[in-house]
């Protein structure tokens, strides 16, 4: 283990393998106490060696000093297998079955979940993977054998890893837990994307998940104990290596959010979204289905997107159309998805407050009849399958399409404003 200045998690990772035979702990220039903490803990098993580096050490290499570390500890206890853990993360004492078959079976390392705990229930999902069939949730090589050491995988030489092998063993289930952004944490965050250097609950809450399981008994009851001293003002990291730039949370329920494209806001005034003024909470979403038939219209039903912004404003207007409309209802402002992808899916998921389908195209109106909307507006389907109107305006729409073709464009663009009662 390597640590520096963390006396606040460290005893807790070290009680968490104090069924190892040994512990070796580089202090890393520790500032706090760090390694008085684990002295105390450690007892007879831990071995201490104080850093004289005036520089910490990662700032000097550190797949170097990770595999020094390795090194000096199989050296030191002349020992079959190392577990290699930070100083805020936990692992149960559930492994050892995973030592065991290691050695048993000609294993060469174990790889398993890093489950990033939130609180005592719940976990931030990051890293969400297949290996060999293994469902794994940021998976971590932290068991090997002689041979075994970390590899530079970055330009930068931070963040080195213990590349998995054919003679990895993969171990299912719950074992390894990291510590580091427990609600309340005081340490920057350096690693999760799409969350803040310092995030809240509020940031946090739509992507925390509940545990799949209970947690091991050793793991539940060390976390029983745990909650981070309060702080009053945010831990600074000493810099390791590539840092990740974070820009505050997007907000995806503001009126301009636009998916993975700039919104308009930010493509006038450059001002990332959480210091954006221009912020707008949506009211609600108005889908609009634009899928003719074989026959392409006369007219295009673009201009409608103009007027139910007007109409619908602070409204999330969503386009649901063909490829070569995504720009044009881009820069209007409105949302584009393409109906050439699996949409389906998404129409049956998503809660809409408007449906507006425009063309009594069997595709369309098939579309339509899948979507959840308050309000359905245009074309759907019958239970035998044709082409239905949704509503009397869009029966008589039906009607003049076939009977009374449309004169001009902006013709067209009223009997749409007509059938949708805009």
């Amino acid at each position: 283990m390597i640590a520096r200045d963390m006396e606040e998690v460290i005893g807790f990772a070290l009680e968490s393998v104090l069924w190892a035979n040994g512990i070796y702990l580089l202090d890393d220039g520790s500032t706090d106490g760090t390694a008085d903490v684990a002295r105390h803990v450690g007892g007879s098993k831990i071995t201490i060696e104080i850093s004289q580096d005036t520089i910490p050490a990662f700032t000097s290499g550190e797949c170097e000093i990770r595999n020094r570390v390795i090194e000096k500890t199989f050296s030191l206890f002349n020992c079959d297998a190392v577990v290699v853990l930070d100083a805020d993360e936990l692992l149960s004492a559930s492994v050892q079955e995973g030592i065991e078959k290691m050695l048993t079976n000609g294993h060469d390392s174990v790889c398993f979940s890093t489950w990033h705990l939130y609180d005592k229930t719940h976990y931030i999902p990051y890293r969400e993977t297949l290996r060999r069939g293994h469902y794994l949730v940021d998976p971590h090589i932290r068991i090997i054998g002689r041979g075994r050491t970390f590899e530079n995988h970055m330009a930068d030489g931070s963040h080195p890893r213990i590349r998995m092998t054919p003679a990895t063993l993969i171990l299912d289930g719950f074992h390894h837990f990291h510590l580091k952004y427990f609600n309340g944490s005081p340490y920057p965050n350096y690693s999760l994307p799409g969350l803040p250097e310092q995030f809240s609950y509020n940031d946090v809450k739509p992507f925390l998940r509940k545990l799949p399981q209970p947690l091991p008994s050793d793991i539940k009851e060390i976390i029983s104990r745990f909650q981070w001293r309060p702080q009053t003002y945010p831990r600074i990291r000493p810099s390791y290596g590539r840092q990740r730039i974070h820009r505050g949370t997007i907000r995806t329920d503001c009126v301009h959010y636009r998916g993975e494209h700039p919104c308009l806001p930010y493509t006038t005034n450059q001002l990332e979204c959480c210091k954006c003024r221009d912020y707008v909470q949506q009211h609600g979403i108005v889908l609009v289905l634009d899928i003719p038939g074989a026959a392409l219209p006369q007219y295009s039903a673009l201009p409608l997107l103009d007027r139910l912004l007007e109409r619908y404003a602070g409204w999330n207007i969503v386009w649901i159309g063909m490829e070569a409309q995504a720009q044009s209802v881009i820069d209007r402002g409105g949302r584009f998805v393409n109906a050439a992808s699996s949409v389906e899916a998404l129409l049956k998921r998503v809660q809409v407050d408007f449906l507006f389908s425009i063309h009594p195209s069997l595709a369309g109106a098939a579309l339509a009849s899948e979507v959840n909307a308050r309000v359905r507006k245009g074309f759907g389907l019958f239970e035998n399958g044709m082409v239905a109107p949704l509503n009397l305006s869009a029966a008589d729409y039906l009607q003049r399409s076939v009977y009374e073709p449309w004169i001009s464009s902006e013709d067209y663009l009223e009997s749409l404003l007509t059938m949708f009662e805009v």
